[in-house]
């Protein structure tokens, strides 16, 4: 699920309050994260003529009412985007460690401008990575890149770009993507430029045609054109790293947690979480309706292997201290100094645990349901952390019983109804160490060990 957040001031405090939208039984609410207000929570409703947000309560904020629906029509659609992520919306929320754990000696970040001609070399040499699998994959419009192109040709300047650098000396865009990709397009003769205003002359042309068009000092300039670039050094720390990213907002939106992750991923484990929720057996069991177009899917993907390798029968959630994005920000870098043969394992894992899961429970997988097996709309990650990796690690206890055709819908939904802690711990405060412990031990107690053993 995106992060769903926003920012006011409450009435009487000094600075503003960040506020998540959470889901309860008697509707939606924004959940203060601080820890001097007193107001912790504020009820709001979808309008159903204009299907944004409005304040039950106008008179909680010192905003004005224009600032107010400003920022209640950013939340109501990044809600509706991160409704067809196909997670349900819990009431979780994690306040981030106020000490960042390095100072200002740590911070190596470089001002580099680079020429075009540059950039063009170092993507050729695979010197810089063009196509990670982030979240803002290319989805320019071939009018707007070739706006870009024509902004280049009249010496306007350009935003910068800001790169991640590996260990090996590698690069990898963080922010820029959509312009760098443009231009190499433009370059490699992908891209016909179109809808040009000041050079009507280059519509339908290629970068090798317009040698007969431009004058050829212009021509040559458009290589020689400068981009300043921010480079993040590989010395510096990785928790200064996903703080930077966090602080940047250059343009459209800003990223979440798992695309800062998938920024300072390497290749193989980028390409590994894109496996993972590639499988037919992820496809099945979560019913084809989780969407990754803000890597919700990859980040379930992240969250099982780090839980799955912190598993013990005596302590199933092992190191993890309840700061979930910390931890996933931190198992990032563990992973990335594997190779990619010791990456794949977790693909075969991750697909025969998700496999046994549909065989047990169907289109109800991962699913809350109540005792005659009715289906709910939205996967609840919780369980689906808690199911995947109980089923891994016992998957050869549990086999025989579930190859017999063992089915748990009606078994699940009456231990939903019996465990109303197990119900609690599923929708509220899901992250928290005991939240994730109890849900662990509950379903194999009580119901995996009970029915497959």
């Amino acid at each position: 699920m995106a992060q769903l957040e926003i920012n006011f001031t409450i009435k009487g405090e000094p600075s503003e309050t960040i506020f998540k939208l959470i889901k309860k039984d008697e509707g939606l609410w924004l959940k203060g994260i601080s820890d001097i207000s007193d107001v912790k929570e504020v009820p709001v409703e979808l309008d159903p003529e204009t299907n944004t947000f409005i304040l039950k309560d106008n008179n909680v904020f010192e905003e004005s009412d224009e600032i107010k629906e400003e920022r209640l029509l950013g939340l109501s659609e990044e809600y509706i985007a991160a409704k067809n992520e196909g997670f349900e919306l819990d009431d979780d929320v994690e306040k981030r460690s106020e000490k960042p754990g390095y100072g200002p000696d740590d911070i190596y970040v470089e001002n580099k401008p680079f020429s075009i001609s540059t950039i063009m070399e170092l993507i050729k040499d695979g010197d810089l990575e063009v196509a990670p699998n982030f979240q803002r994959h290319f989805v320019w419009d071939k009018t707007r890149q070739s706006k870009l192109i024509e902004s280049i040709l009249l010496g306007l300047p350009l935003p910068s770009i800001y790169l991640s650098q590996y260990p090996d000396g590698r690069l990898t865009i963080v922010d820029g993507l959509q312009r760098i990709t443009s231009i190499q397009r433009f370059m490699e003769d992908i891209l016909p430029l179109c809808n040009m205003e000041y050079f009507k002359d280059c519509n339908g042309k290629k970068y090798s045609e317009l040698k007969g068009v431009l004058p050829v000092l212009q021509y040559r300039k458009f290589r020689q054109t400068q981009i300043m670039c921010f480079v993040i050094d590989y010395r510096s720390p990785n928790a200064l790293k996903f703080d930077l990213f966090r602080r940047l907002n250059t343009g459209g939106k800003t990223l979440n947690d798992q695309e800062i992750r998938n920024c300072l991923s390497r290749p193989h484990l980028q390409n590994l979480l894109v496996e993972m929720v590639a499988t037919e057996e992820f496809k099945k069991a979560t019913n084809k309706s989780l969407k990754d177009t803000r890597m919700a899917a990859q980040e379930s993907a992240l969250r099982f292997i780090y839980f799955y390798d912190q598993y013990t029968p005596d302590n199933p959630i092992g190191e993890y201290n309840g700061e979930i994005g910390d931890s996933l920000d931190r198992y990032v870098e563990v992973l990335n100094r594997l190779s990619e043969n010791e990456l794949k394992k977790y693909v075969d894992i991750f697909r025969r645990s998700m496999q046994m899961a549909y065989d047990l429970f169907g289109d109800n997988t991962f699913r809350k349901i109540d005792v005659n097996g009715k289906k709910k709309n939205s996967i609840n990650k919780p369980l689906m952390l808690a199911f995947s990796v109980l089923l891994a690690h016992h998957y050869d206890k549990y086999k025989k019983k579930v190859s017999s055709g063992v089915k748990l819908k009606k078994e699940f939904g009456d231990l939903l109804l019996s465990d109303l802690n197990l119900s609690k711990m599923i929708t509220t405060s899901t992250t928290h160490k005991a939240s994730i412990k109890y849900t662990f031990e509950a379903l194999k107690n009580n119901l995996l060990d009970k029915y497959l053993l």
